[in-house]
């Protein structure tokens, strides 16, 4: 309500001109690309948890997903957020490099089928009889069957070979005798479209379907993927009449989502769901649940919980409930029945009708990138590039995020680490761009291949990823390790144990804590690296920017935190770098809201008392040594009337690190 100020009386208004600056403890956030047989594609995806990884891009596996699955993992070990891309091909020249979407869809078919043989009708009765067994070869148990009149259509539940006997849902009512032929009749079916590429090209004004389903992303994996569903026939008391008759039968059912086996066995992925297969009544009234208010319709329901598969709903769905608001019971119940019994195993719950086991996702493929359940990326040259527009944010994405991953003004993500470890010198550098564009984020990168010497290592830096930027770091040495999933050993890539040590630093110190030394770049997993060096080599290696690891009685660790650049400057110590990458992201942050002020005194100081705010906690005559980093800094503001922008020059001189110490030994 707006006062009337024209009222005598004293008016109190109220205005924010209030900071409360950003804690300085923050969370770290990581981008990686994977290589996967499942998991969404050729988008951004946020993990946060191992336990996120494992369910939608399944647990590291050296064979089949490669070294990025690891940096993943153990990167989620110690923080929780990481942004992960999988990145998939699905327009290829060459049709077998395509992956596709595993899917179904749930169609009205309206299949009548002839059958003729000899069956013997009997009214009032839940039987019939043949004359012989080859009467039995062309049906099973779930078929729905009549003689001539689809009014009195019945489901078989049993057929008994022994006594040529076949047992119906329910007694038969109609036209008694024997009948040389028979109509079995499919109202609904499970289909599926073949080398799905986009879903946008799913046709939903087809009014043959109700509904598809579709895989969560592309690849062979989804093929073992089935739905099953009870009726649930509790949430069917919603809608009662006055004699407290349920309304809308086989309207409600608990789906879950499984996996079938390598060995047959079935497991339990997701659910059970609580859904209706009715979105709106005819009354108008939204099918939800009466304590939480969600709505329960199908569809919705999926593409809110599961993370595995979506569904898309077609104008077909609109026949399950066309009853008119007259008519005592809904007459689409049978509808709804035949489709339960798609999703059913076993007899639907208070009914004699038995289902089919439920369906399964179909026509998923992996082209050309697993073999035999194998990753083959190794010479994959279509793959590769894939990769590395993955990396550099020139991959287009399904749903326009990985291209907003090199924005860093108002970011719609914020990385403080980029991981690349175990992938070629092309896909390294392509990795080194994207830092580079944003430059508020570190790589933590190899050298692009597993060198067996010190020497290798060297000319790698020389040729291969002979960067000059602060925005990366180099670790080198591949070392044997055992896999904590397979139990197996292999070589894993040097960026493995920089992630932990850079995360267990930023979290039991502070991000401007050197990241090496026998406490904090200590690698406590029993490894046997690829190659030791001596002390002349170490000293090369240096030189050249690289982060070698040594081996001393003491215990095994990372003896250097250098970034890639290569004049002599105190940016190449990457405590400082991790720092800068703060600064960049934190400063924006608190001075964004003056931007559109007016150009007052007042607006153009508070960069100053704001910065100064940011600032002074980490001079090292502060309260705490744990965010000393600065000997001093300045801030200088000025605004530019003509450009009208405030200019502002911070200039930080920031502490070095204990990188030697002499003694000298005076015997007198």
């Amino acid at each position: 309500m707006t006062l009337d100020r024209r009222i005598p009386a004293v008016y109190v208004d109220i205005e924010d001109r209030s900071l409360a600056l950003e804690t300085v403890e923050a969370g770290r956030s990581g981008y990686v690309v994977i290589l996967s047989d499942r998991g969404p594609h050729n988008k951004v995806v946020e993990l946060n948890s191992p336990t996120d990884l494992y369910n939608i891009f399944g647990e590291p596996d050296i064979v089949k997903h490669g070294q990025a699955h690891y940096c993943a993992d153990i990167y989620l070990q110690y923080s929780s957020r990481l942004y992960a891309v999988r990145p998939v091909l699905l327009d290829s020249d060459t049709p077998e490099n395509n992956m596709s979407i595993a899917n179904c869809s749930l169609n009205i078919s309206e299949i009548i089928t002839e059958i003729s043989d000899s069956y013997e009708f009997v009214n009032d009765q839940n039987y019939i009889t043949v004359n012989d067994s080859t009467s039995l070869l062309n049906i099973n148990v779930g078929d729905w069957i009549y003689a001539d009149d689809i009014d009195h259509i019945r489901q078989i539940v049993d057929i008994d070979d022994d006594n040529l006997e076949i047992t119906f849902d329910k007694k038969y009512t109609g036209t008694t005798g024997t009948f040389s032929t028979i109509n079995k009749y499919e109202k609904f079916s499970i289909e599926s479209l073949s080398a799905l590429k986009n879903v946008n090209t799913i046709d939903t004004q087809d009014s043959s379907v109700l509904w598809y389903f579709l895989a969560i992303g592309a690849g062979k994996y989804y093929n073992s993927i089935f739905i099953r569903g009870v009726r649930n026939n509790e949430l069917e008391k919603m809608y009662v009449d006055d004699d407290g008759t349920v309304l809308y039968p086989n309207m409600f059912m608990d789906i879950s989502i499984y996996a079938k086996n390598y060995d047959n066995s079935i497991s339990l992925l997701e659910g059970p769901f609580s859904v209706s297969l009715v979105d709106v009544l005819p009354n108008g009234q939204v099918v939800k649940d009466i304590f939480s208010g969600i709505r329960l319709y199908l569809p919705i329901v999926i593409n809110r919980y599961s993370k595995l598969m979506k569904c898309v709903e077609s104008i077909g769905s609109s026949s399950l409930m066309t009853l008119d608001v007259e008519y005592p019971y809904d007459p689409d119940s049978l509808n709804r029945l035949a489709i339960q019994s798609l999703f059913a195993q076993g007899n639907i719950l208070g009914f004699e009708n038995v289902g089919s086991g439920g369906f399964f996702l179909q026509n998923g493929s992996d082209g050309n990138l697993y073999i035999n359940n194998k990753l083959n990326f190794t010479g994959n040259d279509e793959y590769k590039a894939l990769v590395m527009r993955a990396y550099n944010g020139t991959l287009t994405s399904v749903d326009g995020s990985i291209e907003l991953i090199v924005q860093d003004i108002y970011p719609w993500y914020v990385f403080d680490y980029v991981l690349c470890g175990g992938y070629d010198k092309n896909i390294a550098a392509a990795a080194r761009s994207l830092v580079d564009r944003r430059g508020d984020c570190l790589l933590l990168s190899d050298t692009g291949k597993i060198s067996t010497s010190a020497d290798e290592d060297i000319e790698a830096r020389l040729n291969d990823v002979s960067w000059n930027t602060w925005n990366a770091a180099l670790y080198i040495q591949y070392r044997e390790i055992t896999d904590s999933h397979s139990g197996k050993q292999f070589n894993v890539t040097p960026v493995y144990h920089a992630i932990a040590a850079h995360l267990l630093t930023d979290l039991n110190y502070w991000i401007a804590e050197p990241v090496a030394g026998m406490e904090k770049g200590a690698i406590q997993d029993p490894i046997e690296l690829i190659y030791k060096t001596n002390f002349t080599k170490l000293g090369d290696l240096i030189d050249k920017e690289l982060n070698p690891v040594i081996v001393e009685p003491d215990g095994i660790y990372i003896l250097t935190q250098f970034s890639t650049w290569k004049r002599l400057s105190i940016m190449k110590r990457l405590h400082v770098v991790k720092f800068v990458h703060y600064l960049k992201k934190t400063i924006p942050t608190s001075l964004k809201d003056i931007l559109q002020h007016k150009a007052t005194s007042y607006w153009i100081n508070q960069c100053n008392i704001r910065l100064n705010g940011i600032m002074n906690k980490f001079l090292e005559t502060g309260t705490s040594d744990r965010y000393a980093i600065l000997k001093s800094f300045t801030s200088v503001v000025n605004f530019d009337d003509l450009r009208s922008e405030i200019n502002v020059t911070l200039s930080i001189v920031p502490i070095r690190a204990i990188e030697r110490i002499n003694v000298n030994i005076l015997v007198y």
